[in-house]
């Protein structure tokens, strides 16, 4: 029997590790239990469900199949296979079609070799769809809302500091040269004149 290919991915909120651990639980029980042999895992930390699958891992995964390295392909969740529009679940669902490959989703018991489950995944599709939808929407309205509270968000500039969820203040270690930038800078020098003081009052 060829292996399943075990694929997870983690894009925000939980540890990764925890993440990673427990995606990786549930698909060697799983495999364990139904006495199926699993490839080298594939993880994708950090990334979207939302990216087109075809330039994450996944689309790797997928081409394996196809090349008839590996029986199919096993997630946690159908969740974790893609979050991405309908049109392009669906062709994820085509390609492994079209391959012969088998899908496992191993905590919702979703198993394509046991007849035909189009519709429980197109319905978990569009489940998976509305939540990305809907976190997506929660984190642009925080951004929203911590802009309008004068809240910086990224990084903070050369010369400012920030505590979580505090304005920008000055960083009084910095202050000297910043300004003594600005007042090189209004006499018409060349920024590269302005980097030069500031890498010599202010390194690193």
């Amino acid at each position: 029997m060829k292996p399943l290919i075990p694929y997870m991915r983690k894009s925000s909120g939980e540890d990764p590790e925890q993440s990673r651990d427990r995606q990786r639980r549930a698909i060697r029980a799983w495999a364990e239990l139904n006495s199926v042999p699993l490839a080298p895992e594939v993880w994708e930390g950090r990334v979207s469900g939302s990216r087109n699958w075809r330039e994450r891992e996944l689309g790797q995964a997928i081409v394996a199949c196809e090349r008839g390295a590996a029986s199919g392909i096993i997630v946690e969740e159908q969740s974790r296979l893609s979050r991405e529009n309908l049109s392009a679940t669906a062709e994820v669902w085509d390609s492994l079609e079209r391959a012969g490959a088998r899908l496992v989703c191993a905590a919702e018991g979703l198993d394509t070799s046991r007849g035909d489950q189009e519709l429980v995944f197109s319905i978990r599709a569009a489940l998976a769809r509305e939540q990305w939808k809907q976190y997506a929407r929660r984190v642009e309205a925080a951004k929203r809302n911590a802009v309008a509270r004068g809240i910086h968000i990224g990084p903070a500039p050369f010369g400012y500091r920030h505590k979580p969820h505090q304005p920008l203040e000055v960083n009084p270690a910095a202050a000297d040269a910043v300004r003594a930038a600005f007042e090189l800078r209004v006499t018409s020098a060349s920024y590269g004149s302005v980097v030069r003081l500031l890498d010599e009052r202010a390194p690193g």
